[in-house]
């Protein structure tokens, strides 16, 4: 069975234990990196089938710009704040989806 992959940048890596188990139910493994740079070294090293982008640390709408000219594969915004002008521009510049998060989610919203 080949191996799938999620690229999260900026994820909190206090929290991602309980991420990397929840997706991995789910078949999926987490790859975490802090930053753009990172993730765009990280590309082409694993199978990804999602980016995920947790905003609060990156200009996730300029990052998700570079992601679009490189790269098909899906990407989502989680952004710490409920910014309805990331919410409405993330999808028009390619973004899958955008969502709000919080520090605190209940299992099922990582």
């Amino acid at each position: 069975m080949t191996e799938k992959w999620i690229l999260a940048v900026g994820y909190d890596p206090a929290r991602f234990g309980a991420a990397q188990t929840e997706w991995m139910e789910q078949g999926l493994l987490l790859h975490l990196v802090d930053t753009i740079e990172e993730a765009l070294a990280a590309l082409p090293t694993r199978p990804y089938v999602l980016i995920a982008i947790c905003s609060e640390k990156q200009d996730s709408l300029l990052f998700l710009a570079w992601l679009r000219e490189r790269t098909p594969i899906p990407v989502m915004i989680l952004s710490p704040q409920d910014d309805e002008n990331e919410r409405e521009a993330a999808p028009r510049l390619g973004a899958a989806a955008c969502s709000p998060w919080k520090a605190q989610h209940p299992r099922g919203a990582w």
